[in-house]
């Protein structure tokens, strides 16, 4: 019995250790990474190009020019275009003044037309002169709003074609999506100077072509999609370099999708390797990025993206969760960047209808002037006024008007028209974001209240 006892412990045993082999071995196949996709396609080109050609370098110039009396400058600009305080006019002409070499290596840089940010050392650290971009299309929109209310109207407008050409640089060169949101963010206060400028009874119908030329310059957001999907593929695909053989920074940077019972893990080398393989997650990004650049042109209604299938992760972080699936951490690493990927599409679809929507208002303020009189239809602005009608890119139909409500309008992500009712009504309080909450995107033409002031 006792030898039974035995043989019977010996079989178990052996048993045991051929499940925990079998098992050693398919977490070490499992474990063992792809070998390094082709992502020929997503190369980025980065051309060499002199500093005295590269308007980059002009609008750190104008960066390092900038000036501002206000102990709080960004509160100040703030302040003043959205009317919330008054301020001594004589203080805002002096600061306009004062900043003359700003204003004058701005335009020396959208001359230049070519601009080629350098290359960021440390893809993990996000560069300052965004800020200063910002800040300079701020500074820009003051001196737009500043002539516009002292009745400057053709300094006004050539302001406003500054702005709307240097947004327009900054956005169509981006190879990165912070870049790119940037850009975004300027066409968005470039935008709204014109919608506000071009509204004013006194201005000229030349001012209104200077508008109207300054708008079709702007290349359309899809145009430069693909070159910022490439320049963060390769961001990411250098940032993972660096994770592969540095764990300490792996935790640093996401903090919120390594479980504190994990991170003994990681510090041993072969599971490190396990739980994130590097080409396997080039590979997965490599997907999401080639899906993007296949959607960019389509419209919202006609997105295929795949997107929400990798951010559909588990949302277990326990060890026996983890450890059965090989590339946990890369995995997690991918669907940490889908909410940033997600917002890139949604202000590529929003600065296309806010784009169409400011030619469409310019070109219904050209005909106005040269008609007296709103057309009955949209087509009629073709092809005097516009080449052709753009384009709604929620649905692809071509964009809406209601000449009784005084508004063009997209029908928006619900893709159902509403006829336009959700029209800005206080046009001194207009903002970009405001209007993307609502049922249709409407965007007030003017027109009505131009013909009051008129009257008046």
């Amino acid at each position: 019995m006792r030898k039974l006892t035995k043989k019977m412990l010996a079989i178990l045993f052996a048993g045991l250790l051929c499940v925990s082999i079998g098992v050693a071995a398919a977490v070490l196949i499992a474990g063992r990474d792809i070998p390094p996709p082709d992502t020929s396609d997503l190369t980025l080109e980065r051309p060499w190009m002199p500093e005295e050609e590269n308007a980059f370098f002009t609008f750190k110039k104008a960066a390092s020019q900038y000036y501002c009396a206000y102990e709080h400058h960004n509160e100040f600009i703030s302040d003043y275009l959205t009317g919330e305080y008054s301020f001594d006019e004589a203080f805002v002409r002096r600061t306009l003044e004062r900043n003359a070499e700003t204003f004058h290596h701005l335009h020396e840089g959208v001359e230049r037309e070519r601009y080629i940010a350098p290359e960021r050392k440390n893809p993990m650290t996000p560069e300052p002169y965004m800020a200063e971009w910002r800040a300079l299309g701020r500074l820009l929109a003051v001196k737009v709003r500043f002539n516009r209310k002292e009745g400057h109207y053709e300094k006004a407008t050539e302001t406003c074609v500054l702005l709307l050409r240097f947004g327009n640089i900054i956005k169509e060169n981006s190879d990165t999506l912070i870049d790119y949101l940037v850009g975004f963010s300027l066409h968005a206060i470039s935008l709204n100077e014109t919608r506000e400028l071009v509204r004013k009874a006194d201005i000229t119908e030349y001012q209104i072509k200077r508008l109207s030329w300054a708008l079709d310059s702007m290349s359309p957001p899809d145009a430069s999609f693909e070159r910022v999907m490439r320049g963060e593929y390769y961001s990411l695909s250098r940032l993972l370099g660096i994770l592969k053989n540095d764990s300490d920074k792996l935790l640093k940077l996401t903090p919120d999708y390594v479980p504190e019972r994990l991170r003994w893990v990681l510090k041993t080398s072969w599971l490190y390797d396990y739980f994130l393989q590097p080409n396997r997650t080039k590979k997965d990004f490599a997907d999401v990025f080639r899906n993007l650049i296949e959607n960019s042109s389509r419209s919202y209604a006609e997105l295929d993206l795949i997107i929400a299938e990798k951010q559909d992760v588990q949302e277990s972080t326990d060890f026996i969760t983890l450890i059965r699936r090989p590339n946990a951490i890369g995995k997690y690493f991918v669907s940490s960047f889908i909410p940033a990927l997600s917002q890139t599409i949604q202000r590529k679809l929003q600065a296309e209808c806010e784009i169409n929507a400011t030619r469409l208002i310019v070109a219904l303020h050209a005909f106005y002037k040269a008609e007296t009189r709103l057309p009955e239809t949209l087509d009629a602005l073709v092809p005097e006024f516009l080449d052709q009608v753009p384009g709604d890119p929620y649905d692809g139909a071509p964009f809406r008007y209601d000449k009784s409500l005084d508004v063009v309008y997209s029908v928006g992500k619900n893709l159902e028209d509403h006829g336009g009712r959700d029209a800005v009504q206080a046009l001194g309080k207009e903002h970009w974001n405001w209007r993307f909450h609502g049922e249709d995107y409407a965007f007030p033409i003017g027109i009505q209240n131009a013909q009051l002031r008129r009257k008046r």
